[in-house]
């Protein structure tokens, strides 16, 4: 049986979870006895999808964020109207939003 690494990865944590998930699923493919955490490991693999979509859309809003930052600094207007700003905004917290409640969601359901 192949140990799994407990010391620090050069890897960032999400690609480290998935190479590690990976692991899993082989030593679960070479021993029939570990059959019993099939359920578990399709869990892992569902959480993993739902935190990578979360990312996702925190990335999507941070370039967003950065963008409209770049936008006004190249614009020149000190100011905009509050529904300007507003239109220009909401957007990017709305999407923001979602995100958070899909990792609390993500945590807080109890698993099967």
């Amino acid at each position: 049986m192949t140990a799994l690494p407990l010391a620090a990865s050069s890897l960032s944590p999400r690609r480290e979870l998935a190479r590690t998930l990976s692991r899993l699923h082989q030593m679960r493919m070479e021993h029939e006895s570990l059959a019993l955490i099939d359920t578990q490991l399709a869990w892992l693999d569902h959480a993993i999808g739902e935190i990578d979509d979360a990312m996702d859309h925190v990335i999507q809003c941070k370039q967003a964020l950065a963008l409209l930052l770049q936008l006004l600094s190249l614009s020149g207007q000190a100011q905009l109207s509050g529904r300007t700003l507003w239109a220009l905004l909401e957007p990017v917290q709305r999407r923001l939003a979602e995100a958070c409640q899909a990792l609390d969601d993500q945590f807080d359901r109890p698993r099967a």
